[in-house]
């Protein structure tokens, strides 16, 4: 490639991060404004001749590689920026332009690494995959066919998932694939209406919906969840249970190797899992009070949040201020704030929301907690 890929999470765009500095006197805040104000201004110029100064001279693929490393900086600062609708909508269609590399005549359904390596790298792809969680996780407005097809992505890849995980970065990977699965049921099930109106008749037998306009109270479909939908939850279920279990040995490490950044990682890859755990078994509850259930996994979740927050490398990710490309520890907090009856518990996730003021993808500590 001639242009050497850096995913946006591993680096900050000069000028536009803007981290607080309650120290700083007014000559540093007018320089910081000015930095600003410069980075704004060419970033805005890059957006206006990216597509005509660079693309016409690439090939066609190349012109696509160019083009989803622009999508990400184009999300990466419009988020920055509070301008989430934008970054959605650039979001959306950086998804669709990935989806259009795989060819469904090949039969290559990986489901983690690049269908085009020649063209397009597998860390790219990475860096889709990540954002797609973000999108899945607040404003997904695909169609549940796109949904019924996404959850199936990378089946084969799963079903051939190691026992035990050697080294983060292919534990990662699989988490995010089956987190990506995961999301897909659950917009699947809910955004499918079919699967939860299903009249049947007295022989138990599925017939033709009649009813013109279908209540739009998600809860009513939720109660009325067939008995497949239950089946397939478990699939997906399962999955995560026997990724936490190759995880386990990697865990373990922490303990040894606590003072290293990469014991962070370590941490909240756990924290996403049961997260995930927690998230998927209410989705088809016929009732909120299954989350009882999952008090010691509500516990848990808390008690790693704080661990991350407090640990030697937290100010790297967490400072206030700070701006992470990726969903990290607000989405798993804000779970057992809105789902935890565990009054003490349910506010001690809040206060760890609030202890400090960072940003995730469209989150912000500060808000989720308030």
């Amino acid at each position: 490639h001639s242009l050497k890929y850096v995913p946006p999470g591993k680096v900050q765009v000069p000028g536009v991060h803007k981290p607080s500095q309650p120290m700083m006197n007014p000559d540093q805040v007018r320089k910081v404004a000015k930095y600003h104000s410069f980075a704004l201004e060419h970033y805005d110029k890059f957006l206006q001749g990216a597509s005509r100064a660079h693309l016409s001279l690439m090939t066609k693929h190349h012109a696509r590689r160019m083009t989803m490393i622009a999508c990400l900086l184009v999300v990466c600062v419009e988020n920055i920026q509070f301008h989430y609708q934008n970054a959605v909508t650039h979001a959306q269609k950086g998804l669709q332009l990935m989806r259009a590399l795989s060819d469904p005549s090949s039969g290559i359904d990986n489901g983690i690494k690049s269908p085009v390596p020649d063209i397009v790298e597998d860390e790219l792809i990475h860096q889709f995959h990540r954002m797609d969680l973000q999108i899945m996780a607040l404003y997904d407005g695909r169609t549940p066919s796109a949904h019924s097809q996404l959850k199936e992505d990378g089946d084969m890849t799963v079903r051939n998932m190691p026992q035990t995980f050697t080294y983060l970065e292919e534990a990662s990977q699989y988490l995010i694939l089956i987190m990506r699965r995961t999301f897909h049921f659950i917009a699947h099930a809910l955004a499918d209406k079919s699967a939860y109106m299903q009249i049947r008749d007295e022989s138990g037998n599925p017939v033709t919906n009649t009813i013109s306009n279908p209540p739009t109270d998600f809860t009513t479909w939720l109660r009325d969840a067939p008995d497949e939908l239950q089946v397939e939850q478990e699939k997906y279920a399962a999955e995560n249970r026997r990724w936490a279990q190759a995880f386990e040995p990697l865990l373990r490490s922490v303990g040894v190797n606590y003072e290293k950044q990469e014991s962070v990682r370590l941490l909240l890859l756990t924290l996403h899992s049961v997260t995930l755990t927690v998230r998927l078994a209410g989705h088809l509850s016929k009732t909120e009070l299954i989350y009882d259930n999952f008090m010691p996994e509500f516990r848990k979740m808390v008690d790693l949040a704080k661990t991350i927050l407090n640990h030697p490398h937290a100010d790297t990710v967490f400072a206030g201020g700070a701006f992470n490309f990726d969903m990290c520890i607000i989405y798993p907090l804000v779970t057992p704030g809105l789902f935890c009856r565990d009054r003490k518990l349910r506010r001690e996730a809040i206060s760890l929301l609030g202890k400090r003021d960072w940003r995730e993808a469209q989150l912000s500590s500060k808000t989720s907690a308030a």
